[in-house]
């Protein structure tokens, strides 16, 4: 919180940023994650060598989440999600820094 509110002294999109690498970027892997998911993400972006995003816009959608169509459904096996839908315009996709 303090980093989030010194940041905003300067600028509100640097502290929206830096929210939501560590809030909607972070967060889901840390509490859902598998063991393997959080060893291999959050040590680079908990380090700043990459920075997270929450991939929400997609068509007829904007950014209102429960318009969202997108699903991921487990397969028939149990193994694996398939993701349904389309996205498109990600700010702030993962990359690295």
């Amino acid at each position: 919180m303090l980093v989030c509110d010194y940041f905003s002294g300067a600028t509100g999109s640097l502290s929206t940023a830096y929210g939501a690498h560590t809030g909607i970027g972070i967060m889901p892997i840390v509490l859902y994650g598998t063991e393997e998911q959080k060893q291999k993400y959050v040590p680079k972006l908990a380090s700043g060598e990459e920075i997270g995003c929450y991939c929400l816009t997609e068509p007829g959608a904007g950014s209102d989440a429960n318009s969202g169509k997108t699903k991921a459904v487990l397969s028939d096996d149990g193994t694996h999600y398939k993701i349904s839908g389309q996205k498109y315009g990600f700010p702030m996709q993962v990359m690295q820094v």
